[in-house]
């Protein structure tokens, strides 16, 4: 059975409660990758920042979702969050190694939301899996953080 839904957008209002300064509205980015398990070929992340009213009860881990609600998914994101995209190409993951190109990926990710965003300022971003050193903002890694997280499962599906 998949987490969707509700939960994953309660899972991340937490945060905002934990966290809010009353004075300000409060930023959250989820960071997730693709292309971390295959035998060749780049690393992908995403960093996406939902806007308020962003809601879907479909939206899970995209691995759970079958390909018509992802699709369907992907443009609803894509036309309403505010999101950037980091690849790291093979030759590179070769010579980093996996962990560390994938890191670079999810730097990338998030240095091209807040260029293409200027206005978006994370107070947090969240991770799927493992911290990500020297990211510049405050973090939380969360283990299968798609399946928890609305903002992660929003970039696992882009």
């Amino acid at each position: 059975m998949r987490r969707a839904g509700k939960p994953l957008f309660q899972f991340d209002a937490r945060f905002s409660r934990v966290n809010r300064d009353a004075s300000k509205k409060f930023t959250l980015v989820g960071i997730d990758e693709a292309g971390r398990g295959p035998w060749a070929g780049p690393v992908v992340a995403s960093a996406v920042c939902l806007p308020p009213d962003f809601f879907d009860s479909d939206l899970a881990d995209s691995k759970l979702l079958s390909p018509k609600i992802r699709d369907r998914l992907h443009d609803k994101i894509i036309a309403s969050a505010s999101f950037g995209i980091g690849v790291i190409e093979v030759e590179s993951v070769d010579t980093l190694n996996i962990l560390r190109a994938t890191h670079c990926a999810m730097k990338n990710a998030l240095l091209n939301l807040v260029r293409k965003h200027p206005a978006i300022s994370p107070d947090l971003v969240i991770v799927d899996g493992r911290p990500v050193p020297e990211m510049g903002f405050a973090q939380k890694s969360i283990v299968k953080g798609d399946r928890h997280s609305a903002a992660i499962a929003a970039a696992s599906v882009l």
